[in-house]
């Protein structure tokens, strides 16, 4: 036959003890991950108007709208150049960063949007080139083909 045991005092509070602890743990886990799923409200979002330089007709980023959140502009796409010198950082492909600064008026126009209280973001790789390390083996090359961009957009 079935011997039935009484649980004592002593065991079902170890029992109840050990069961909230896990159900505790189990919520505050579960409250963490949701919490942490959230935006972060202590950041304002921040806007930028996507440009490729290289596009015709040309966009004027520079041209500041009196907003003060769209002064900004993320400038596309440093590539590796369709040259033979794949470690040359180049603006969609074609123009190196002095040609850019000359055909397409890109150094004055950054300027020109820094003086209004704007500033750039270079947007590196693109769909149709190859990103500089993808055409730039050479580790110390590629390190000096960021840097080059990085100096000269600050």
């Amino acid at each position: 036959m079935y011997n039935k045991k009484k649980l004592s005092i002593w065991r079902l509070f170890v029992s109840i003890l050990i069961t909230s602890a896990i159900v505790g743990i189990g919520v505050q886990n579960v409250s963490n991950w949701l919490g942490s799923r959230g935006a972060d409200v202590s950041k304002k979002p921040w806007f930028a108007s996507y440009v490729d330089v290289t596009a015709t007709p040309v966009f004027n980023f520079e041209q500041v709208k009196n907003s003060e959140s769209h002064k900004d502009a993320v400038l596309s796409f440093i590539v590796s150049s369709n040259t033979d010198n794949t470690c040359t950082p180049s603006w969609g492909g074609v123009y190196t960063l002095d040609q850019a600064s000359d055909s397409l008026d890109l150094d004055r126009r950054i300027e020109r949007l820094r003086q209004l209280g704007g500033n750039i973001t270079v947007s590196f790789g693109g769909q149709k080139n190859k990103e500089l390390a993808l055409g730039c083996t050479d580790q110390s090359s590629l390190t000096k083909a960021y840097e080059s961009v990085l100096t000269r957009y600050d």
